[in-house]
């Protein structure tokens, strides 16, 4: 028997609170009169997202990817915590290192570029329609990440020393 509470990381939160949100349109398209094509690709779409961002941390396992592209490994750990923590940060809580945009700049334009690249290889006049779903639940996935970094950006941003 287990004891204690169950943990979850990150990405297993992020998963299970995506599919959830998804499983009505599920239902609607399962259970309206819809066009067997669109079931299919918005099934495809949801479920391959769901294990796309649980499979991250395993895929971030391997050197290479996890030095392309894990942007978390630029942060410190006081930005790391405050980025998770989800919560405002005062003026006198935190001050992000002056070099932080340089840290996480080339992740930005890699996973960004990715995402582009998957956009264009997963049009569907070129490949099967539903590897051209997957192509694009990928190029889907690492824009959230970009906007993530993005959003880190505001989240992280220089907070001025009101003493100087």
């Amino acid at each position: 028997m287990l004891s204690g509470r169950l943990r979850l990381d990150i990405h297993a939160r992020i998963a299970i609170f995506f599919f959830i949100g998804h499983v009505p349109v599920l239902a609607i398209l399962n259970w309206g009169d819809f066009e067997p094509k669109l079931q299919h690709g918005v099934t495809l779409f949801v479920f391959s997202l769901t294990a796309i961002i649980l499979s991250v941390p395993y895929v971030l396992r391997y050197a290479l990817i996890r030095r392309w592209f894990c942007w978390i490994d630029a942060l410190t750990a006081k930005e790391m915590e405050v980025l998770i923590s989800f919560r405002i940060v005062k003026n006198q809580e935190f001050r992000r290192a002056p070099d932080y945009i340089n840290r996480i700049k080339p992740f930005l334009y890699r996973t960004g570029v990715t995402s582009i690249i998957f956009s264009l290889i997963g049009n569907p006049m070129y490949i099967d329609p539903d590897l051209s779903i997957i192509c694009g639940t990928f190029s889907c996935y690492l824009l959230g990440v970009v906007l993530t970094i993005i959003a880190s950006l505001v989240i992280l941003a220089p907070i001025m020393d009101s003493q100087s």
